[in-house]
């Protein structure tokens, strides 16, 4: 009886350590998997995750069926060509700055794996910044990106409407310093047979065709061939932009009410000031169909109007001023008197908090 229990004891001890010699291989297998390059996963068939950090073009804005997208356009032609099963992951958002794209990746937990990135700006900021703005939020994003996901490619794409050569320059000076892939969406526009008119549903944003050609030129430049190994490192990398939150003011009109934790006012001309030190501002908003135009001020001068007017309710991190003095400095939002005419019906402007960088 002792001699059938040992032999049990064996055959069980035997199958667990069989067990854990089958977990232990394949746990081995799954850590070498995660420090493949891309082009390695390519070329071994391995699931790709990719994350897109953009503006409306970054989402796909502008086509009714989501299949015609850029990226499912892309993820379709990507599995055609390598039969791979691809998993994507987007911080985007219609009309977002550099700024913008920026903030809310600094709010994600980033626990999610990426072996590529697009970072799709540059429309949206060339209306609220000059160059060297830009260029300062823009080489952020990609010291981030880089500082998140230390492997992952990165791919930046200059968008087919950007006309702005300053800003255009700006994308393909730091591609080269950071040593990403850059794609200029403008020249495979250009060398088309069809005109901005038949691209795009309004010079801007690309229709089917037009997100055609942005899925066949991300073709063309992942070529799991042409890759030489590993990229060399960043020597001259900037530390990227933090930000922090600040939601107490210091002084405010009686008609602006408190609701949850914004404060909402819609009476003209009604305002609600805050104090901070920094370099760089943006604001936290709620946007809506029901809400309107802000006015602001730095130190008691006109910056500009921000609109909170949106046809999808949700919070924005707006893009304010930057390169400010050092020092101390107050923010003054007003309800512009330009909302009376401005909308058929009494709007809200609802402030969260300031956003500080610096």
């Amino acid at each position: 009886m002792n001699k059938k229990k040992r032999n049990i004891s064996l055959l069980l001890l035997s199958i667990s350590l069989l067990f854990t010699t089958f977990y232990f291989i394949n746990d081995e297998k799954e850590v070498k998997s995660e420090n493949l390059t891309l082009y390695e996963k390519i070329n071994t068939g391995k699931d790709i995750h990719y994350l897109i950090i953009g503006d409306s073009i970054g989402r796909g804005a502008g086509v009714k069926v989501r299949s015609f997208t850029w990226f499912n356009q892309w993820e379709k032609l990507m599995k055609h060509h390598y039969n791979l099963n691809l998993t994507r992951h987007s911080i985007v958002q219609s009309g977002a700055t550099t700024f913008e794209g920026l903030y809310l990746f600094n709010r994600e937990n980033n626990q999610r794996p990426a072996d590529l990135i697009f970072l799709i700006f540059g429309e949206n900021d060339r209306k609220y910044m000059n160059v060297h703005q830009f260029s300062l939020f823009y080489e952020s994003l990609l010291s981030k990106a880089k500082q998140v996901y230390p492997n992952a490619e990165i791919i930046t794409i200059t968008e087919s409407c950007l006309t702005n050569e300053s800003f255009a320059d700006v994308i393909k000076q730091l591609s080269a310093q950071y040593q990403t892939k850059h794609v200029d969406m403008r020249i495979p526009f250009q060398q088309s047979n069809y005109s901005a008119e038949q691209l795009t549903i309004d010079l801007v944003h690309p229709n089917q065709k037009g997100y055609q050609l942005y899925a066949e030129e991300l073709v063309k430049v992942i070529k799991p061939e042409t890759y030489k190994g590993q990229k060399p490192s960043i020597d001259q990398s900037i530390q990227p932009l933090t930000f922090k939150e600040l939601s107490s003011y210091k002084r405010k009109d009686h008609s602006f009410i408190q609701r949850n934790n914004d404060f909402v006012s819609n009476e003209p001309g009604s305002s609600i000031t805050y104090s901070f030190s920094g370099k760089h501002l943006g604001v936290k908003v709620w946007v809506g169909k029901n809400q309107g135009d802000i006015d602001v001020f730095i130190d008691q001068q006109y910056i500009r109007t921000i609109s909170t007017n949106w046809p999808i309710e949700k919070y924005r991190g707006l893009y304010i001023e930057s390169n400010l003095s050092e020092g101390d400095h107050e923010v003054k939002f007003v309800y512009s008197k330009k909302n009376s005419t401005k909308y058929k019906k009494k709007t809200n402007i609802q402030i969260s908090s300031i956003i500080i960088a610096n």
